[in-house]
């Protein structure tokens, strides 16, 4: 054996031989025969921009050709257990969408499992090579491991139908190229998921319900992670047991064991409190902890993630898979990142739903709130934590007494004021004191005092008179109460109720603007019947006349004269019959003309084809036919697919009834067209110079209908535009409208 060839299969012996370094690739390909150029194709040939499923087929075709091999298969079974081909080459168009094999002991199973390469030499007799490559003749093939970042997930099969084995350097350089496939696949995957996490996150910002969003997760769950079934359970806020909120690809006979599941795998998180996630084999979970599993179901494999909210589980997402696949670490990532958008979309749900509940109480609380307060001025008055005695003039307190901590115990103290009110209060507390004194009334003041242990304290005091029989003041009794901590629920409960008010105010605000929003709507939508019943109307109307005054009396004219030309040959006159029937081409031809205006002005065919811009040419032309002493000219400085499709008929309609108004009211000599690209949008022009009119009498009266000018007005507006009209006696007529456009493309 070469070197070279040695060192390639030495690469190969390595346990993580279908990951061999490119540059050892390269180092052997030269001595090995193999052409390095190819290699380098190969291996760079996914980076291209192009869609990777063009790409599969360009590397498997370079394969087949440079590896001999009749027939190359891509499986990737992904999340499914199914062995479809991905991409093939030399697979007859009725095999590409079928199953390589179902059986779990063909070789392509074989390969995934172990992640090594398999070789076959005589694979026609071979019980474990795929139908369909033994129908083929296959008589060589080898299976070559795709692997991702993590595990193996499919194979690259390479078969050749003639006695011809692959050598240990091409099944060196499949393995390379079948792991470099892999990767491509495992990117494009992962970009696939992580756009399905954001439409979905959009999704979610739209519900505030946790059964509306567990619907959504449970419906996206199972395109994400590659799984058949989904369900989410969340703990119930009263009972404090899972529920389930919603179930997607479940048979009804499994819901009874899938609420025992959802039991088992909830308790688990709440034990554990510290995995992440739990994936497991559901036969092998079932028989360890004696679930009872029905014997036909279909669930295999089962992914559960719980949802948490401020670290404490709230819930579980888990996707299962009808087949006994695992889930790979790159698709539990994306599950992982997305059941914390769930779990953000439920707690922000938990949250308007708290919210809610909190205005719906919020009278209640303040009813409780004035309840507290009468029963707290009644405890004040019977039993108040220290109470004292004051001479008449209170310049002694008599006795103290004081079971806690605010003041200490004394008598006849003549410096209480100094030793207990701080110095800011003294003054306020003395003018109380003068006042109660003045009026023999009862005092009662809120101040500051100092406690024993040196903190201020906040204290609501009152003292009664204690008169004698001459009406004279003897003493005073009164009690003083710590109210510092219901001053601070009251500071706290005022911030409280000041936040929860603007927060009302603002959702308030945010709910006055939908329903304005939705009453717009509703009346648009309660219009529209009736708009387009009166269009109809007025469209047969409009048609009724025309077949009227054009076409019927054409023909009851040409019907007069053949009738006539008949009896003029009955009577012999052949002549003058021939001379009469000479006059009867002309008059069929303006019928022609007639019935051609009428069905071309319903529908153009030029319209359809051609596009607004084109129309717009034919209708001029039309019109300078008919009426060759007007003058029209058209100027579009707009490309044709630059306008987008749902615009083509409305423009199109609104310069056609704009027109025909000219030709019928105005005595316009000079028409100028205009359809142009305008500050982001789209601007159709109609200007004459005709006689014009008084716009304000016109649109209050029946012509505005008559003129059509209602027609293109809603006919505008009904599709995003706006029309404006400018007109004044003797001064012309100008029609304006523009369609805001935000998808219009740049011409070439």
């Amino acid at each position: 054996m070469p070197a070279n060839d040695q060192g390639l299969r030495d690469a190969l012996n390595d346990p993580h031989r279908s990951r061999i370094d490119p540059d050892e690739a390269f180092r052997i390909a030269p001595g090995a025969g193999f052409d390095t150029a190819l290699l380098t194709r190969l291996l760079t040939a996914l980076d291209d921009p192009a869609p990777l499923a063009l790409l599969l087929e360009r590397i498997l075709a370079t394969l087949s050709q440079n590896f001999s091999a009749d027939i190359i298969v891509l499986v990737d079974p992904y999340g499914t257990g199914r062995l479809f081909p991905l991409a093939a080459v030399g697979l007859p168009g009725a095999m590409v969408h079928l199953p390589l094999s179902d059986d779990e002991n063909c070789y392509t199973v074989a390969t995934i499992n172990s992640s090594a390469p398999i070789l076959i030499t005589e694979a026609a007799n071979d019980p474990k090579v795929e139908p369909q490559l033994k129908q083929l003749g296959a008589q060589t093939a080898a299976w070559l491991p795709v692997g991702d970042s993590y595990t193996t997930r499919g194979a690259l099969i390479c078969v050749r139908c003639q006695p011809m084995p692959f050598t240990p350097v091409e099944e060196g350089y499949l393995s390379l190229v079948a792991h470099r496939i892999g990767i491509a696949l495992e990117q494009a995957q992962r970009r696939s998921q992580l756009e399905h996490i954001l439409q979905a996150v959009k999704k979610h910002d739209r519900h505030l319900d946790a059964v509306a969003i567990g619907s959504a997760a449970v419906t996206n769950l199972p395109d994400l992670v590659g799984a058949d079934a989904s369900a989410m359970v969340v703990k119930d806020r009263e009972e404090g047991i899972p529920k389930c909120v919603s179930r997607f690809g479940m048979d009804q006979d499994y819901y009874e064991f899938a609420t025992q599941l959802e039991q088992h795998i909830f308790e688990r998180f709440r034990i554990s409190k510290e995995a992440a996630y739990l994936t497991f084999n559901l036969q092998v979970e079932a028989s360890k902890f004696s679930l009872g599993l029905p014997e036909n179901t279909r669930v295999k494999t089962v992914l559960a993630i719980p949802l948490l909210s401020e670290g404490q589980l709230q819930g579980v997402l888990y996707a299962l898979r009808f087949a006994n696949i695992p889930f790979s670490p790159g698709s539990i990532k994306m599950a992982l990142l997305y059941c914390s958008q769930v779990s953000a979309a439920l707690e922000k749900a938990s949250l308007y739903q708290a919210v809610s509940e909190e205005l719906a109480v919020r009278k209640k609380a303040e009813e409780r709130l004035w309840e507290s307060e009468k029963r707290f001025r009644t405890y004040l008055r019977a039993s108040s934590q220290v109470l004292y005695r004051m001479n008449a003039d209170w310049s002694v307190a008599l006795e103290i007494t004081s079971p806690s901590s605010l003041v200490r115990p004394t008598a006849h103290n003549p410096n209480w004021l100094k030793e207990y009110i701080i110095e800011e209060d003294q003054p306020m507390v003395v003018a109380a004191v003068r006042k109660a004194m003045r009026q023999k009334c009862v005092f009662q003041l809120e101040h500051r005092a100092r406690k024993t242990d040196g903190t201020i304290a906040r204290v609501f005091s009152r003292a009664v008179p204690l008169l004698d029989s001459k009406g004279e003041t003897i003493e005073w009794l009164g009690a003083a109460l710590d109210i510092t901590r219901r001053k601070q629920m009251e500071e706290a409960l005022g911030k409280a109720k000041a936040d929860m008010e603007l927060r009302v105010e603002k959702r308030t605000a945010e709910l006055q603007n939908i329903n304005e929003k939705l009453r717009i709507a509703n009346e648009t939508l309660h219009r529209m019947p009736s708009k387009l019943i009166d269009a109809q109307e007025e469209e047969r109307k409009r048609l009724s006349s025309k077949l009227h005054d054009s076409i019927s009396q054409t023909l009851a004219a040409l019907k007069y004269r053949i009738e006539h030309t008949l009896a003029t040959f009955r009577n012999g006159s052949f002549d003058e019959g021939l001379s009469l029937t000479e006059k009867l081409p002309p008059v069929l031809q303006h019928a022609i003309d007639d019935t051609r205006t009428i069905y071309m002005g319903l529908r153009p065919k030029v319209l359809e084809d051609f596009g607004v811009v084109a129309a717009l040419k034919w209708y001029r032309d039309e019109l300078l036919h008919l009426y060759p002493e007007r003058h029209i000219e058209l100027a579009a400085s707009i490309e044709e697919d630059q306008i987008p499709a749902e615009l083509v008929t409305p423009i199109f309609r609104i310069a056609q009834e704009a027109l025909n108004n000219v030709y019928k009211h105005s005595k316009a000599q000079w028409v100028d067209v205009f359809l142009s690209l305008n500050g982001g949008g789209i601007e159709l022009i109609v200007s004459d110079d005709g006689k014009g009119m008084d716009l304000d009498h016109t649109l209050e009266s029946s012509a505005a209908r008559s003129l059509g000018l209602i027609g293109m007005k809603e006919r505008a507006e009904l599709t995003g535009g706006n029309l404006s009209i400018e007109s004044a006696p003797d001064e012309g007529t100008t029609v304006r409208v523009q369609w805001p456009c935000n998808d219009i493309k740049k011409a070439e």
